[in-house]
């Protein structure tokens, strides 16, 4: 026999996501997790939404904000950039040529969508449902819209992905710990002390 030493005090910490899945997981929806993300933020250089400092990282439980600080100059930035303003100066001229119209559609589409995703913040529960729409539904809709992108267009819609992919986790983690808190959506969950 050998003598195991045992130490008079251990201390074990685990941690394990919480899971919810909608219509008590029997529907077809995406789960909810209770995931802490650490994102981007109070990283704006110059004033330039585009260029991004990755040090400032902080978890989403400590975001006081309604979104990363980047958020809203970033989008303010893209809506400027798609306002198609030159086009509708341009019009009140002279009859827009067919590629000067198909533009100005475009325009006015991105500008849809960008505020579509902007108001989509308040709904979001499942990143994987996030990105489930944005593979199958933006990105598609952007190549069937425009034969190509300009480098600065390319670059404005880039970084405003960039920043509302932070601003839909942070918004992800404040709507599951909003229905943990309240019970659900209908208040009728089950409230359990640990």
């Amino acid at each position: 026999h050998k003598d195991i030493l045992v130490p008079s005090k251990m201390d074990i910490y685990i941690s394990r996501p919480l899971t919810c899945y909608p219509d008590q997981g029997v529907g077809t929806g995406f789960p909810f997790k209770l995931i802490d993300y650490s994102i981007q933020n109070n990283n704006i250089t110059e004033n330039n939404p585009t260029k991004n400092n990755q040090n400032n990282m902080e978890w989403t439980h400590k975001i006081k904000s309604d979104t990363p600080s980047q958020y809203t100059p970033t989008l303010n930035m893209a809506m400027s950039h798609f306002d198609a303003e030159h086009l509708l100066e341009i019009q009140s001229e002279r009859p827009l040529t067919a590629e000067e119209t198909e533009t100005l559609e475009g325009c006015r589409l991105l500008r849809s969508m960008l505020q579509d995703l902007d108001s989509s913040l308040e709904k979001v529960r499942s990143f994987e449902q996030y990105e489930e729409d944005i593979y199958t539904q933006i990105i598609p809709l952007i190549h069937e819209t425009f034969e190509e992108l300009d480098e600065e267009s390319a670059s404005v819609l880039q970084a405003f992905f960039a920043a509302h992919g932070q601003a839909t986790r942070l918004a992800i983690a404040r709507t599951t710990r909003n229905l943990l808190k309240n019970g659900g959506e209908q208040g009728g969950g089950v409230r359990n002390s640990i």
